[in-house]
Protein backbone atom coordinates (compact mmCIF):
# COMPACT_ATOMS: atom_id res chain seq x y z
CA UNK A 1 0.00 0.00 0.00
CA UNK A 2 1.46 3.46 -0.93
CA UNK A 3 2.56 5.78 1.90
CA UNK A 4 0.17 8.11 1.19
CA UNK A 5 -3.37 5.32 1.10
CA UNK A 6 -1.76 3.89 4.10
CA UNK A 7 -1.56 7.40 6.03
CA UNK A 8 -5.25 8.64 4.60
CA UNK A 9 -7.41 5.40 5.81
CA UNK A 10 -5.63 5.82 9.20
CA UNK A 11 -6.30 9.69 9.32
CA UNK A 12 -9.85 9.68 7.97
CA UNK A 13 -10.77 6.80 10.49
CA UNK A 14 -9.43 8.81 13.53
CA UNK A 15 -11.17 11.66 11.95
CA UNK A 16 -14.66 10.24 11.66
CA UNK A 17 -14.29 9.17 15.08
CA UNK A 18 -14.11 12.27 16.69
CA UNK A 19 -16.79 13.87 14.80
CA UNK A 20 -19.19 11.21 15.83
CA UNK A 21 -17.93 11.35 19.61
CA UNK A 22 -18.39 15.21 19.46
CA UNK A 23 -21.73 14.54 17.85
CA UNK A 24 -22.84 12.10 20.13
CA UNK A 25 -22.02 14.18 23.36
CA UNK A 26 -23.20 17.52 22.21
CA UNK A 27 -26.59 15.70 21.14
CA UNK A 28 -26.82 14.34 24.37
CA UNK A 29 -26.47 17.54 26.09
CA UNK A 30 -29.30 19.00 24.23
CA UNK A 31 -32.92 18.69 25.31
CA UNK A 32 -34.86 16.70 22.37
CA UNK A 33 -37.29 19.61 20.91
CA UNK A 34 -37.44 21.63 17.56
CA UNK A 35 -35.65 24.52 18.90
CA UNK A 36 -33.17 22.65 19.80
CA UNK A 37 -32.72 20.38 17.19
CA UNK A 38 -33.14 23.50 14.58
CA UNK A 39 -31.37 26.19 16.10
CA UNK A 40 -29.18 24.56 19.57
CA UNK A 41 -31.99 26.21 21.60
CA UNK A 42 -30.49 29.84 20.17
CA UNK A 43 -28.05 29.79 23.23
CA UNK A 44 -24.40 29.40 21.23
CA UNK A 45 -21.99 31.57 21.35
CA UNK A 46 -21.34 33.86 19.10
CA UNK A 47 -18.04 32.55 17.86
CA UNK A 48 -19.07 28.87 17.97
CA UNK A 49 -22.04 30.14 15.50
CA UNK A 50 -19.44 32.06 13.47
CA UNK A 51 -17.25 29.47 12.57
CA UNK A 52 -20.01 27.41 11.56
CA UNK A 53 -20.71 29.65 9.62
CA UNK A 54 -17.67 30.27 7.87
CA UNK A 55 -17.13 26.53 7.69
CA UNK A 56 -20.12 25.86 5.69
CA UNK A 57 -20.10 28.45 3.72
CA UNK A 58 -16.51 27.23 2.89
CA UNK A 59 -17.34 24.06 1.28
CA UNK A 60 -16.11 21.98 -1.97
CA UNK A 61 -16.27 25.15 -4.00
CA UNK A 62 -13.68 26.87 -1.67
CA UNK A 63 -11.43 24.44 -1.99
CA UNK A 64 -11.66 22.78 -5.33
CA UNK A 65 -13.93 24.62 -7.32
CA UNK A 66 -12.69 27.69 -6.97
CA UNK A 67 -9.40 26.56 -7.48
CA UNK A 68 -10.33 24.79 -10.09
CA UNK A 69 -11.76 28.08 -11.81
CA UNK A 70 -7.64 29.54 -11.03
CA UNK A 71 -6.15 26.92 -12.79
CA UNK A 72 -8.54 27.31 -15.67
CA UNK A 73 -8.91 30.95 -16.30
CA UNK A 74 -6.11 32.16 -14.48
CA UNK A 75 -5.48 35.89 -12.29
CA UNK A 76 -9.72 36.89 -13.09
CA UNK A 77 -10.75 34.41 -10.49
CA UNK A 78 -9.05 36.58 -7.78
CA UNK A 79 -12.42 38.30 -7.90
CA UNK A 80 -14.53 35.69 -6.03
CA UNK A 81 -11.90 36.48 -2.86
CA UNK A 82 -12.29 39.98 -3.66
CA UNK A 83 -16.21 39.83 -3.64
CA UNK A 84 -17.07 37.57 -1.25
CA UNK A 85 -15.93 39.94 1.91
CA UNK A 86 -18.05 42.97 0.99
CA UNK A 87 -21.12 40.10 1.01
CA UNK A 88 -20.24 38.72 3.90
CA UNK A 89 -20.22 42.36 5.54
CA UNK A 90 -23.32 43.50 4.12
CA UNK A 91 -25.25 40.38 5.30
CA UNK A 92 -23.49 40.71 9.45
CA UNK A 93 -24.32 44.48 9.80
CA UNK A 94 -27.30 45.06 7.75
CA UNK A 95 -29.98 41.94 8.27
CA UNK A 96 -28.84 39.51 10.55
CA UNK A 97 -29.64 41.30 13.58
CA UNK A 98 -33.35 42.30 12.35
CA UNK A 99 -33.30 38.41 11.14
CA UNK A 100 -32.76 37.10 14.74
CA UNK A 101 -34.96 39.25 16.36
CA UNK A 102 -38.13 38.65 13.76
CA UNK A 103 -37.38 35.11 14.21
CA UNK A 104 -37.37 35.30 18.56
CA UNK A 105 -40.45 37.54 17.91
CA UNK A 106 -42.35 35.15 15.47
CA UNK A 107 -41.02 31.87 17.28
CA UNK A 108 -39.65 30.84 13.83
CA UNK A 109 -37.45 28.17 13.60
CA UNK A 110 -36.60 28.05 9.84
CA UNK A 111 -36.72 30.75 7.19
CA UNK A 112 -40.15 29.36 4.94
CA UNK A 113 -41.29 29.03 8.39
CA UNK A 114 -40.60 33.03 9.36
CA UNK A 115 -41.47 33.89 5.77
CA UNK A 116 -44.60 32.44 5.88
CA UNK A 117 -46.12 34.33 9.09
CA UNK A 118 -44.59 37.60 7.83
CA UNK A 119 -46.53 37.51 5.10
CA UNK A 120 -49.08 35.26 6.37
CA UNK A 121 -49.18 32.68 3.74
CA UNK A 122 -49.35 28.99 3.84
CA UNK A 123 -48.43 28.84 -0.25
CA UNK A 124 -45.34 30.90 0.20
CA UNK A 125 -44.15 28.48 2.82
CA UNK A 126 -44.81 25.35 1.36
CA UNK A 127 -43.72 26.67 -2.39
CA UNK A 128 -40.05 27.95 -0.85
CA UNK A 129 -40.16 24.62 1.10
CA UNK A 130 -40.23 22.98 -1.71
CA UNK A 131 -37.97 25.02 -3.63
CA UNK A 132 -35.25 24.12 -0.96
CA UNK A 133 -35.27 20.60 -1.63
CA UNK A 134 -34.87 20.90 -5.26
CA UNK A 135 -32.19 23.56 -5.64
CA UNK A 136 -30.57 22.42 -2.88
CA UNK A 137 -30.48 19.11 -3.86
CA UNK A 138 -28.07 20.01 -7.20
CA UNK A 139 -25.74 21.90 -4.78
CA UNK A 140 -25.48 18.77 -2.98
CA UNK A 141 -24.81 16.68 -6.13
CA UNK A 142 -21.41 19.31 -6.16
CA UNK A 143 -20.69 18.91 -3.25
CA UNK A 144 -20.65 14.88 -2.99
CA UNK A 145 -18.98 15.08 -6.46
CA UNK A 146 -15.63 16.74 -4.57
CA UNK A 147 -16.08 14.09 -1.56
CA UNK A 148 -15.69 11.23 -4.36
CA UNK A 149 -13.00 13.11 -6.06
CA UNK A 150 -11.21 13.22 -2.57
CA UNK A 151 -11.86 9.94 -1.93
CA UNK A 152 -10.35 8.55 -5.16
CA UNK A 153 -7.31 10.76 -5.32
CA UNK A 154 -5.81 9.68 -1.83
CA UNK A 155 -7.05 6.53 -1.00
CA UNK A 156 -7.63 5.11 -4.37
CA UNK A 157 -11.25 4.40 -3.95
CA UNK A 158 -13.26 3.92 -7.00
CA UNK A 159 -15.82 7.36 -7.54
CA UNK A 160 -19.08 5.24 -7.46
CA UNK A 161 -17.87 3.34 -4.26
CA UNK A 162 -17.03 6.70 -2.66
CA UNK A 163 -19.92 8.29 -3.57
CA UNK A 164 -22.09 5.50 -1.55
CA UNK A 165 -19.71 5.28 1.14
CA UNK A 166 -19.77 8.76 1.70
CA UNK A 167 -23.67 9.45 1.27
CA UNK A 168 -23.94 6.87 4.42
CA UNK A 169 -21.47 8.39 6.88
CA UNK A 170 -23.54 11.73 5.77
CA UNK A 171 -26.94 10.46 6.14
CA UNK A 172 -26.34 8.86 9.80
CA UNK A 173 -24.11 11.97 11.62
CA UNK A 174 -26.24 14.40 10.44
CA UNK A 175 -30.10 12.72 10.73
CA UNK A 176 -29.35 12.71 14.67
CA UNK A 177 -26.77 15.27 15.09
CA UNK A 178 -29.08 18.35 14.95
CA UNK A 179 -27.42 22.14 15.59
CA UNK A 180 -25.68 21.77 17.94
CA UNK A 181 -23.94 18.73 17.48
CA UNK A 182 -23.09 20.56 13.73
CA UNK A 183 -21.87 23.72 15.36
CA UNK A 184 -19.33 21.85 17.92
CA UNK A 185 -17.92 19.52 14.72
CA UNK A 186 -17.51 22.56 12.48
CA UNK A 187 -15.66 24.13 14.94
CA UNK A 188 -13.54 21.44 15.17
CA UNK A 189 -13.14 20.66 11.37
CA UNK A 190 -11.87 24.62 11.18
CA UNK A 191 -8.50 23.31 11.90
CA UNK A 192 -7.85 21.30 9.16
CA UNK A 193 -9.58 23.36 6.95
CA UNK A 194 -7.23 26.13 8.16
CA UNK A 195 -3.72 24.93 7.95
CA UNK A 196 -4.74 23.44 4.75
CA UNK A 197 -5.51 26.94 3.51
CA UNK A 198 -2.30 28.24 5.11
CA UNK A 199 0.40 25.23 4.75
CA UNK A 200 -0.95 24.31 0.83
CA UNK A 201 -1.15 28.19 0.04
CA UNK A 202 2.49 29.22 1.17
CA UNK A 203 4.15 26.28 -0.37
CA UNK A 204 2.37 27.00 -3.42
CA UNK A 205 3.83 30.57 -3.34
CA UNK A 206 7.22 29.28 -2.37
CA UNK A 207 7.45 27.12 -5.37
CA UNK A 208 6.66 29.67 -8.12
CA UNK A 209 8.81 32.24 -7.07
CA UNK A 210 6.19 34.50 -5.36
CA UNK A 211 3.73 36.30 -6.39
CA UNK A 212 6.19 37.87 -9.00
CA UNK A 213 7.16 34.90 -10.28
CA UNK A 214 3.27 33.41 -10.46
CA UNK A 215 2.42 36.34 -12.75
CA UNK A 216 5.47 35.36 -15.48
CA UNK A 217 4.98 31.70 -15.30
CA UNK A 218 1.66 32.28 -16.41
CA UNK A 219 2.15 34.95 -18.87
CA UNK A 220 4.56 32.84 -20.41
CA UNK A 221 1.41 29.85 -20.84
CA UNK A 222 -1.34 32.20 -22.14
CA UNK A 223 -0.30 36.17 -21.57
CA UNK A 224 -4.40 36.26 -21.36
CA UNK A 225 -4.27 34.36 -17.34
CA UNK A 226 -3.19 37.61 -16.10
CA UNK A 227 -5.95 39.23 -17.29
CA UNK A 228 -7.93 41.47 -15.01
CA UNK A 229 -11.10 40.35 -16.92
CA UNK A 230 -12.14 37.63 -19.20
CA UNK A 231 -14.92 36.78 -21.06
CA UNK A 232 -16.90 33.46 -20.57
CA UNK A 233 -17.42 34.18 -16.43
CA UNK A 234 -15.23 37.31 -14.89
CA UNK A 235 -16.30 39.65 -17.19
CA UNK A 236 -17.35 43.19 -16.45
CA UNK A 237 -21.40 42.47 -16.03
CA UNK A 238 -19.84 39.00 -14.48
CA UNK A 239 -18.00 40.59 -11.83
CA UNK A 240 -21.12 42.62 -10.56
CA UNK A 241 -23.05 39.32 -10.86
CA UNK A 242 -20.93 38.30 -8.46
CA UNK A 243 -21.14 40.81 -6.23
CA UNK A 244 -24.85 40.63 -6.09
CA UNK A 245 -24.54 37.03 -5.63
CA UNK A 246 -22.51 37.43 -2.53
CA UNK A 247 -24.34 40.46 -0.83
CA UNK A 248 -27.87 39.35 -1.58
CA UNK A 249 -28.61 35.88 -2.60
CA UNK A 250 -25.37 33.83 -1.33
CA UNK A 251 -25.77 35.46 2.71
CA UNK A 252 -30.00 35.16 2.01
CA UNK A 253 -29.79 31.18 1.57
CA UNK A 254 -31.14 29.35 4.70
CA UNK A 255 -28.47 27.29 5.01
CA UNK A 256 -26.34 30.24 6.35
CA UNK A 257 -29.20 33.02 7.18
CA UNK A 258 -30.45 30.28 9.75
CA UNK A 259 -26.99 30.80 11.69
CA UNK A 260 -28.17 34.18 12.37
CA UNK A 261 -31.21 33.21 14.09
CA UNK A 262 -29.43 30.53 16.09
CA UNK A 263 -27.79 33.47 18.04
CA UNK A 264 -27.97 34.07 21.61
CA UNK A 265 -29.02 37.69 20.78
CA UNK A 266 -28.40 40.89 18.59
CA UNK A 267 -26.26 42.64 20.98
CA UNK A 268 -23.66 45.12 19.56
CA UNK A 269 -21.08 42.97 21.61
CA UNK A 270 -22.38 39.58 20.41
CA UNK A 271 -22.80 40.84 16.29
CA UNK A 272 -19.11 42.56 16.55
CA UNK A 273 -17.21 39.20 17.81
CA UNK A 274 -19.54 37.59 14.99
CA UNK A 275 -18.74 39.64 12.37
CA UNK A 276 -14.62 39.78 13.32
CA UNK A 277 -14.45 35.73 13.61
CA UNK A 278 -16.14 35.93 10.44
CA UNK A 279 -14.00 38.00 8.34
CA UNK A 280 -10.70 36.16 10.08
CA UNK A 281 -11.54 32.54 8.74
CA UNK A 282 -13.15 33.60 5.41
CA UNK A 283 -9.81 35.99 4.67
CA UNK A 284 -7.77 32.98 5.59
CA UNK A 285 -9.83 30.11 3.68
CA UNK A 286 -10.95 32.11 0.02
CA UNK A 287 -7.48 32.35 -0.62
CA UNK A 288 -7.33 28.75 -1.61
CA UNK A 289 -7.65 29.87 -5.75
CA UNK A 290 -3.79 30.74 -5.64
CA UNK A 291 -3.40 26.91 -5.37
CA UNK A 292 -4.83 26.49 -8.63
CA UNK A 293 -3.06 29.57 -10.27
CA UNK A 294 -0.33 27.89 -9.41
CA UNK A 295 -0.88 24.43 -10.17
CA UNK A 296 -1.19 25.67 -13.52
CA UNK A 297 2.72 25.85 -14.55
CA UNK A 298 3.11 23.39 -11.96
CA UNK A 299 1.00 20.86 -13.25
CA UNK A 300 0.04 21.67 -16.72
CA UNK A 301 -1.11 18.52 -18.44
CA UNK A 302 -3.74 18.09 -14.99
CA UNK A 303 -6.80 16.48 -16.91
CA UNK A 304 -9.66 18.04 -14.66
CA UNK A 305 -8.82 21.48 -13.27
CA UNK A 306 -11.20 20.51 -9.62
CA UNK A 307 -8.33 17.58 -9.06
CA UNK A 308 -5.81 21.34 -8.79
CA UNK A 309 -5.21 21.55 -4.95
CA UNK A 310 -5.51 17.79 -4.04
CA UNK A 311 -2.49 16.84 -7.28
CA UNK A 312 -0.21 20.43 -5.75
CA UNK A 313 -0.42 18.80 -1.99
CA UNK A 314 0.49 15.36 -3.09
CA UNK A 315 2.91 17.05 -5.26
CA UNK A 316 4.82 19.08 -2.58
CA UNK A 317 4.32 17.37 0.94
CA UNK A 318 5.26 14.31 2.48
CA UNK A 319 2.47 11.93 2.59
CA UNK A 320 1.40 11.67 6.38
CA UNK A 321 1.31 15.64 5.97
CA UNK A 322 -0.73 15.32 3.01
CA UNK A 323 -3.29 12.95 4.24
CA UNK A 324 -4.01 15.19 7.00
CA UNK A 325 -4.43 18.32 5.15
CA UNK A 326 -6.78 16.13 2.85
CA UNK A 327 -8.92 16.02 6.07
CA UNK A 328 -9.76 19.93 5.44
CA UNK A 329 -10.74 19.62 2.17
CA UNK A 330 -13.36 16.53 3.70
CA UNK A 331 -14.23 18.85 6.53
CA UNK A 332 -14.97 21.92 4.36
CA UNK A 333 -17.40 19.49 2.10
CA UNK A 334 -19.23 17.65 5.14
CA UNK A 335 -19.40 21.12 6.94
CA UNK A 336 -21.38 22.42 3.88
CA UNK A 337 -23.74 18.81 3.33
CA UNK A 338 -24.77 18.69 7.11
CA UNK A 339 -25.65 22.70 6.95
CA UNK A 340 -27.59 21.96 3.75
CA UNK A 341 -29.36 18.54 4.97
CA UNK A 342 -30.42 19.79 8.25
CA UNK A 343 -31.84 22.87 6.17
CA UNK A 344 -33.70 20.21 3.71
CA UNK A 345 -34.63 18.36 6.68
CA UNK A 346 -36.37 21.16 9.00
CA UNK A 347 -38.19 22.42 5.69
CA UNK A 348 -39.91 18.91 5.19
CA UNK A 349 -40.28 18.23 8.87
CA UNK A 350 -41.17 21.80 10.05
CA UNK A 351 -42.96 23.44 6.91
CA UNK A 352 -44.38 20.96 5.56
CA UNK A 353 -45.25 17.98 8.14
CA UNK A 354 -46.31 20.13 10.72
CA UNK A 355 -47.67 23.41 8.91
CA UNK A 356 -49.51 21.42 6.81
CA UNK A 357 -49.74 17.44 7.03
CA UNK A 358 -50.23 17.45 10.70
CA UNK A 359 -50.18 20.80 12.65
CA UNK A 360 -51.03 18.68 16.03
CA UNK A 361 -47.56 16.94 15.33
CA UNK A 362 -45.05 16.59 18.38
CA UNK A 363 -41.58 17.39 18.60
CA UNK A 364 -40.49 14.16 18.57
CA UNK A 365 -42.71 13.55 15.74
CA UNK A 366 -41.48 16.92 13.56
CA UNK A 367 -37.81 15.44 14.68
CA UNK A 368 -38.39 11.84 12.99
CA UNK A 369 -39.84 13.20 10.36
CA UNK A 370 -36.79 15.80 9.56
CA UNK A 371 -34.34 12.12 10.17
CA UNK A 372 -36.39 10.71 7.80
CA UNK A 373 -35.88 13.60 5.14
CA UNK A 374 -32.57 13.64 5.21
CA UNK A 375 -31.98 10.08 4.71
CA UNK A 376 -34.39 10.05 1.73
CA UNK A 377 -32.24 13.16 0.03
CA UNK A 378 -28.97 11.67 0.80
CA UNK A 379 -30.17 8.35 -1.10
CA UNK A 380 -31.61 10.72 -4.26
CA UNK A 381 -28.53 12.98 -4.01
CA UNK A 382 -26.02 9.54 -4.24
CA UNK A 383 -27.88 8.46 -7.11
CA UNK A 384 -28.17 11.33 -9.23
CA UNK A 385 -24.21 11.92 -8.49
CA UNK A 386 -23.85 8.74 -9.81
CA UNK A 387 -24.40 10.23 -13.46
CA UNK A 388 -22.12 12.99 -15.29
CA UNK A 389 -21.94 15.58 -13.45
CA UNK A 390 -20.14 19.62 -14.40
CA UNK A 391 -16.36 19.59 -14.83
CA UNK A 392 -16.16 22.49 -12.96
CA UNK A 393 -18.10 22.30 -8.90
CA UNK A 394 -17.76 25.78 -8.28
CA UNK A 395 -20.22 26.77 -11.10
CA UNK A 396 -23.07 23.55 -10.39
CA UNK A 397 -22.99 25.00 -6.44
CA UNK A 398 -23.02 28.52 -8.01
CA UNK A 399 -26.27 27.49 -9.71
CA UNK A 400 -28.07 25.63 -6.95
CA UNK A 401 -27.39 28.18 -4.15
CA UNK A 402 -28.70 31.31 -6.43
CA UNK A 403 -31.70 29.57 -7.24
CA UNK A 404 -32.37 29.21 -3.31
CA UNK A 405 -31.19 32.40 -2.95
CA UNK A 406 -33.19 34.58 -5.84
CA UNK A 407 -36.33 32.86 -4.57
CA UNK A 408 -35.93 34.39 -0.65
CA UNK A 409 -33.72 37.14 -0.93
CA UNK A 410 -36.78 39.10 -2.17
CA UNK A 411 -39.19 38.34 0.45
CA UNK A 412 -36.84 38.63 2.91
CA UNK A 413 -34.89 41.28 2.55
CA UNK A 414 -37.70 43.73 1.47
CA UNK A 415 -39.92 42.05 4.39
CA UNK A 416 -37.31 43.03 6.90
CA UNK A 417 -36.97 46.84 6.29
CA UNK A 418 -40.65 47.46 4.26
CA UNK A 419 -43.98 47.04 5.63
CA UNK A 420 -45.83 47.36 2.44
CA UNK A 421 -43.70 44.09 1.02
CA UNK A 422 -46.85 42.12 0.61
CA UNK A 423 -48.13 38.56 -0.09
CA UNK A 424 -48.57 39.13 -3.48
CA UNK A 425 -45.25 40.70 -4.20
CA UNK A 426 -43.90 37.68 -2.74
CA UNK A 427 -45.56 35.06 -4.55
CA UNK A 428 -45.33 36.85 -8.07
CA UNK A 429 -41.60 37.49 -7.40
CA UNK A 430 -41.26 33.16 -6.30
CA UNK A 431 -43.20 32.16 -9.27
CA UNK A 432 -42.41 34.47 -11.89
CA UNK A 433 -38.05 35.28 -11.19
CA UNK A 434 -37.19 31.57 -10.19
CA UNK A 435 -38.52 29.91 -13.61
CA UNK A 436 -37.15 32.99 -15.47
CA UNK A 437 -33.86 32.21 -13.33
CA UNK A 438 -33.87 28.74 -14.43
CA UNK A 439 -34.72 28.80 -18.01
CA UNK A 440 -31.66 31.16 -18.68
CA UNK A 441 -29.18 28.98 -16.80
CA UNK A 442 -30.58 25.58 -18.98
CA UNK A 443 -32.00 27.22 -22.36
CA UNK A 444 -29.08 29.61 -22.84
CA UNK A 445 -25.27 29.67 -22.52
CA UNK A 446 -25.81 33.02 -20.45
CA UNK A 447 -22.63 34.09 -18.00
CA UNK A 448 -23.46 31.79 -14.94
CA UNK A 449 -22.67 35.22 -13.21
CA UNK A 450 -24.62 37.54 -15.14
CA UNK A 451 -27.47 34.79 -14.91
CA UNK A 452 -27.32 35.97 -11.40
CA UNK A 453 -26.91 39.58 -11.85
CA UNK A 454 -30.37 39.27 -14.17
CA UNK A 455 -32.23 36.78 -11.73
CA UNK A 456 -32.06 39.15 -9.00
CA UNK A 457 -32.90 42.20 -10.53
CA UNK A 458 -36.13 40.35 -12.22
CA UNK A 459 -36.93 38.87 -8.53
CA UNK A 460 -36.25 42.13 -6.80
CA UNK A 461 -38.28 43.81 -9.15
CA UNK A 462 -41.36 42.05 -9.36
CA UNK A 463 -41.25 41.87 -5.62
CA UNK A 464 -41.85 45.66 -4.90
CA UNK A 465 -43.51 46.64 -8.60
CA UNK A 466 -46.07 43.70 -7.53
CA UNK A 467 -45.67 44.96 -3.44
CA UNK A 468 -46.71 48.71 -4.52
CA UNK A 469 -49.93 47.91 -6.56
CA UNK A 470 -51.44 45.46 -4.49
CA UNK A 471 -53.19 44.79 -1.39
CA UNK A 472 -50.12 45.58 1.87
CA UNK A 473 -50.48 42.76 4.45
CA UNK A 474 -52.37 43.76 7.89
CA UNK A 475 -50.55 46.96 9.04
CA UNK A 476 -51.34 45.83 12.71
CA UNK A 477 -49.70 42.71 12.76
CA UNK A 478 -46.69 43.36 10.83
CA UNK A 479 -46.17 46.79 12.77
CA UNK A 480 -46.53 44.84 15.97
CA UNK A 481 -43.92 42.31 14.34
CA UNK A 482 -41.54 45.08 13.74
CA UNK A 483 -42.61 47.02 16.88
CA UNK A 484 -41.09 44.46 19.40
CA UNK A 485 -38.06 43.08 16.86
CA UNK A 486 -37.02 46.70 17.01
Amino acid sequence: MEPLIMWGYIVLVVYLIILLVIGYISSKKAKLNVEQHYLGGRSMPAIVVAITFVTASTSAGAFMGEPGLGYSVGMPSLWTSITIIPGLIFATLIFSKKLHAFSVVTNSVTIPSYLGKRYDSNVLRVALAVVLVLFYGVTMVGLFKGAAILFNAVMGIPMNTALIVFGIIVAIYVSFGGFRAIAWTDVVQSVPMVLFSLILITYSFLKVGGLSGLGERLADIDPSLTNMFEPTLYSPLGVIGLYVFWMIVFSSNPYLSTKFMALKDSRKKTMRTFLITVLIFTAILNLNFIIGLAARPLLPNLGEPDFATIEMAILLLPPIIAAILMIGILSAVLSTIDAILLVIGTSVGEDIYKHSINPNATDQQVINVTRIAIVLVTFVVVIFSLWKTPDLLALLMYVGLSGVGIAIAPSLLTGLFWRKASKTGALASLFIAVPFYGYINMATSINPYVGILYGTVVAFGIMIVVSAFTKPPNDQVVGQFMKKAS
